[in-house]
């Protein structure tokens, strides 16, 4: 198989959060869970995934771990780390703290970006390596009005989707680097089957396609540039009576192929 680049598989990955925060009954209530995926290419696994959420009365934390594994992990050292704090209201998550690390080399190397959000909702980067100009065009005020972290937004979208009771919803995403925007687009219901590499879960479930369209801040060269398209699909399915639902199973096609991501365990705490 091709060896794929981490980056590649940032964005499929930031996907994972959606629908994580509504295992919570309420905003009110306080509870959490911990959520466990594969992603596999193929037929190789490719990289292990742990997302956690804390919902504490009208607050949210939600990490990510990301370990890259298998073949790819042969030629390339990498795991990714991402973290957000914000309060849950009910026109949706208003972020306060994101940050991102990227590690190398079993973690002696680490590149790292943070968002600090005014009151205003307006974004403050900071990182190391610092941005460069000559890398990537610099985003306007303008450009990033409105914009929140890649966890939050995408939370965002699940509380249009909940509330509508199928895939809806916009939202406007910054990364430290780049601006895009993401809209979950309705593609129905579908019954899930497990497969070779899919989770433990089978049944009913529904889809929807994740429409990205990039506004700014990609590289001059052209590298992380993403095309506009619905290439990525999430599957939303109810585990349990009386649980919203959460992803099940997520596809995304990339330029070394077609990735798919299971869950494969779900604790739930009080």
């Amino acid at each position: 198989m091709p060896v794929l680049p981490a980056w590649r598989l940032g964005r499929p990955i930031a996907l994972l959060s959606l629908a994580i925060l509504t295992l919570a009954p309420a905003p009110a209530a306080a509870g959490g869970a911990d959520l466990s995926y594969e992603v596999w290419m193929g037929t190789s696994r490719v990289m292990k995934i742990k997302l956690s959420v804390e919902n504490g009365g009208g607050d949210y934390s939600m990490a990510l771990d990301a370990l890259l594994v298998g073949p790819p992990a042969w030629f390339d050292d990498y795991r990714l780390v991402s973290k957000v704090e914000g309060a849950m209201a009910e026109q949706g998550p208003t972020p306060r703290e994101y940050r991102t690390e990227s590690h190398f080399e079993e973690g002696k190397k680490v590149k790292w970006i943070e968002l600090a959000f005014d009151e205003a909702g307006q974004p403050l980067m900071t990182s190391d390596p610092p941005f460069s100009p000559h890398t990537r065009p610099a985003l306007e005020a303008g450009e990033l009005a409105g914009s929140e972290d890649p966890l939050s937004a995408i939370l965002a979208l699940l509380h249009d989707t909940t509330a509508a009771g199928r895939c809806v919803g916009e939202a406007k995403v910054y990364d430290g680097r780049r601006r895009f925007d993401l809209a979950m687009l309705d593609r129905g219901q579908v019954l899930l089957e497990r497969g070779l590499t899919s989770g433990f879960y089978e049944g009913p479930a529904l889809r929807c396609a994740v429409q990205l369209t990039p506004v700014g801040g990609y590289r001059y060269d052209g590298e992380d540039k993403t095309e506009v398209s619905s290439g990525t699909v999430l599957y939303l399915a109810e585990l349990k009576p009386g649980l919203p639902r959460i992803p099940v199973r997520i596809e995304a096609e990339t330029g070394y192929g077609g990735v798919e991501i299971h869950l494969v365990k779900v604790e739930l705490r009080p």
